[in-house]
């Protein structure tokens, strides 16, 4: 298995492209955006710092789970920590994890709503789950129960796509 590759710099990627460096809105930028390659057992991450998004595609069944998202989760608590009344997003697009994974996103998602109550930011969280896939839903469902302060929506769609069918809140 070939290891992920950490990418933290002024860059930003869309889609598929390749990243191409840019300059960004916010003059006095202390955190640079996370963008970290997908592999076959882990998944995709971009933390957009000038847009305030997060994003996570992909499958994620790593082995050992701290080491990938330790890194991910010190770029977040720095983030989060100059983050004030700012409207976050995240966006996650899990096919496939594993227990210790669910575990990982159960913190992500402790995180984000600190951040709601404790730095007055607004979080936003989609989960997109395939339309006929019960048990992702269900996982998203268990996460949003126990969240207080974000807006969590279960997004339907078609072939692990993203393209909404319907949003349920």
């Amino acid at each position: 298995m070939t290891p992920a590759r950490l990418v933290i710099s002024k860059t930003r990627c869309v889609g598929q492209e390749l990243c191409r460096h840019g300059t960004f809105s916010k003059e006095d930028m202390d955190v640079e955006d996370l963008i970290l390659a997908a592999t076959q057992s882990s998944p995709e991450v971009q933390f957009i710092y000038s847009e305030n998004k997060l994003i996570f595609k992909g499958k994620s069944y790593i082995e050992n789970t701290a080491q990938f998202y330790d890194p991910i989760f010190g770029w977040l608590t720095e983030y989060l920590a100059q983050a004030h009344d700012q409207r976050i997003e995240a966006h996650l697009s899990i096919i496939y994890f594993n227990s210790s994974s669910f575990k990982v996103f159960m913190n992500f998602f402790d995180l984000l709503d600190d951040a709601a109550e404790h730095g007055r930011n607004t979080v936003t969280v989609y989960w997109y789950h395939d339309a006929d896939d019960d048990m992702s839903q269900e996982y998203g469902e268990e996460f949003r129960e126990d969240l207080r302060n974000i807006a969590f929506h279960l997004v339907a769609t078609t072939d692990n796509d993203n393209t909404p069918l319907m949003t349920m809140n």
